[in-house]
């Protein structure tokens, strides 16, 4: 993997939408609280009496899950997300590493549904990978920062869904200039229209309901409820294609609505 050049400055990503920053304050703090369940334990070992043993085992676990959870925070504090219009930037050691939309490759989202006991939850996972390697993944205790607003905080499936319309917007300008774009396994974006791997090229216009349940999609032509592209809502660069394709629906009806006006 090639090394990727650091920045200081990014005008070529516009504006900045979200931010992530974690505070160093809290990991310190997690940090001394290890040290002092340390001492407290230590102390407890030693005048314990009989006791001490338990209460020295005891209380080095703590200190141990305590000190990797702090750990873990600072590592965490070292590194910060930003969400700009045209582009991400990751923050670490003091440095900027830019990551332009037009550089990914894939972006994958993953949404998981986990049943804990009585209550279930779904778990979100972002992975945008650029081409020389470059990987950012994301997870769903990451709090995104909303620019211009007062506490207002957004998580990872937004963040994807401003990833995924960023990239749609490049999408749509390479296909309106005559380029065929890969999407999903067998599925291709194209100027005459959608592509499947059966051959079949459904015009824009005749593109009809988007359907998504369960973690599956349905692309139907319009007047049909036959899928002309299905799969999974997981597999890599579905996400963008998908604001892809709400994109080319919202331009069909808009320029359907001009005719209609004109005549």
């Amino acid at each position: 993997m090639e090394k990727r050049e650091k920045t200081a400055e990014h005008p070529r990503l516009g504006a900045l939408v979200l931010e992530r920053r974690h505070s160093q304050k809290e990991a310190v703090g997690i940090l001394i609280t290890g040290g002092v369940v340390a001492l407290l334990s230590a102390v407890g070992t030693i005048f314990g009496g009989q006791s001490g043993p338990v209460a020295g085992i005891f209380g080095g676990i703590t200190t141990v899950a305590v000190l990797v959870f702090g750990i873990v925070k600072l590592i965490a504090a070292r590194t910060a997300y930003l969400v700009y219009e045209r582009g991400l930037v990751e923050e670490s050691g003091g440095r900027s590493i830019e990551v332009p939309y037009t550089e990914l490759v894939e972006i994958t989202f993953d949404a998981v549904r986990v049943k804990h006991k009585v209550v279930s939850k779904t778990h979100y996972k972002l992975k945008l990978l650029a081409e020389d390697g470059f990987l950012i993944t994301m997870a769903d205790d990451d709090k995104f920062r909303v620019i211009g607003s007062t506490g207002q905080a957004t998580r990872v499936k937004q963040i994807a869904m401003i990833v995924a319309q960023g990239v749609a917007n490049i999408l749509l300008e390479r296909v309106r200039a005559g380029e065929e774009v890969q999407w999903v396994r067998g599925a291709r974006l194209t100027p005459a229209g959608l592509a499947n791997g059966r051959g079949v090229v459904v015009p824009w216009r005749a593109v009809g309901s988007l359907r998504m349940e369960n973690g599956y999609f349905w692309v139907c032509r319009a007047g049909s409820e036959a899928a002309v592209v299905q799969g999974e809502s997981s597999d890599a660069n579905f996400l963008p294609g998908w604001a892809f394709l709400e994109q080319m629906a919202e331009r069909v009806r808009a320029e359907a609505a001009q005719a209609l006006q004109s005549t």
